[in-house]
């Protein structure tokens, strides 16, 4: 669900201009039928502020047009599990192996190729093609590949690890927990919500210009601890959602985007033969995956077969 209002109008524009290029099935809803459902305030509070602004909590008469949903959509409550399962999945095939604990030191190329990775306790994996798709950890990876200048790194766009934080708290009281919700982004406030559970709903924050954006250098050094953001984004999500009760124990989540300058993922190969990339995916791809699949390995397999991707970009 897409709240509309003149902030969000451009973004749910090209939203449902795609949806319907592509015959993916969206619902409007009005903005009756939203404060009746969802009780929601659907006042313009925007653009987004911080709770130390003078203006917090100020709105127009302006309100909400409305909200667009798309059925089809959803999202995963427990991305972990998920990973667990698609390993378990892919062992029996005899193809899929896996290495825990471990850290790269090292990717070996040999005649400007690549030859495979060497891992801290000293092992040498031997492999014509290595996938980085290491999250908010792909830079350090991008930068082990081309360590030794023997091929430029020619990448125009970068990877840099991205601090989050999302908060955990209490389902609004007029919320049946019987009942599924909707992932609901609100650009007007610079939040999005979704429900976790029966009883729980996570809120996290849409980068609004209001809320600095915490880059590491180094992500080992991710601080876990929540941070003033949590109330900042609760707050916010409070304005629309009255009814949320605000607990004293501040409970949520801290991990970290891989972010490109424009926000967009990059599936490529690179200079390197044999070096490809997953990366830069930030929030939002982690449904992707089974098309990320298939695409890198399409991408993989033409390139590796002397297929030009660079002057006749693979269609996919």
């Amino acid at each position: 669900m897409a709240l509309h209002c003149d902030a969000s109008n451009s973004f749910i524009t090209q939203s449902t201009s795609y949806f319907k290029q592509l015959g993916i099935p969206f619902e409007r809803f009005s903005a009756e039928e939203l404060e009746k459902k969802y009780g929601w305030n659907l006042h313009i509070f925007g653009p987004p502020k911080r709770i130390d602004d003078p203006q917090f909590g100020s709105f127009s008469e302006k309100k909400h047009t409305g909200g667009v949903f798309c059925p089809q959509s959803g999202y995963v409550i427990d991305p972990q599990l998920v990973t667990q399962n698609l390993k378990k999945s892919s062992e029996p095939s005899g193809k899929a192996h896996f290495i825990f604990s471990q850290t790269i030191t090292q990717i070996h190329k040999r005649s400007g190729k690549i030859d495979g990775v060497t891992l801290r306790n000293g092992d040498r994996l031997y492999a014509p093609i290595v996938i980085n798709a290491a999250g908010p950890y792909s830079s350090l990876i991008t930068k082990l590949a081309f360590n030794d200048f023997e091929i430029p790194n020619d990448m125009k766009i970068t990877t840099k690890p991205l601090r989050v934080e999302v908060a955990n708290v209490p389902l609004p009281t007029n919320y049946n927990p019987k009942e599924v919700y909707p992932c609901c982004l609100d650009i007007d406030l610079g939040v999005y919500w979704r429900p976790e559970s029966e009883s729980r709903l996570l809120i996290g924050g849409a980068e609004p210009e209001c809320d600095p954006l915490e880059f590491l250098e180094d992500p080992d050094q991710l601080d876990p601890n929540i941070t003033d953001q949590w109330k900042n984004i609760v707050y916010r999500a409070a304005l629309r959602m009255p009814e949320i009760p605000i607990p004293n124990v501040q409970k949520g989540i801290v991990a970290m985007y891989d972010v490109t300058e424009d926000w967009t993922p990059i599936y490529d190969k690179s200079s390197i033969p044999g070096y490809y990339m997953a990366i830069g995916t930030s929030g939002n791809q982690f449904k992707n995956t089974p098309v990320v699949g298939s695409l890198m390995a399409e991408l993989i397999e033409r390139c590796e077969n002397g297929y030009d991707h660079d002057n006749d970009p693979l269609q996919f």
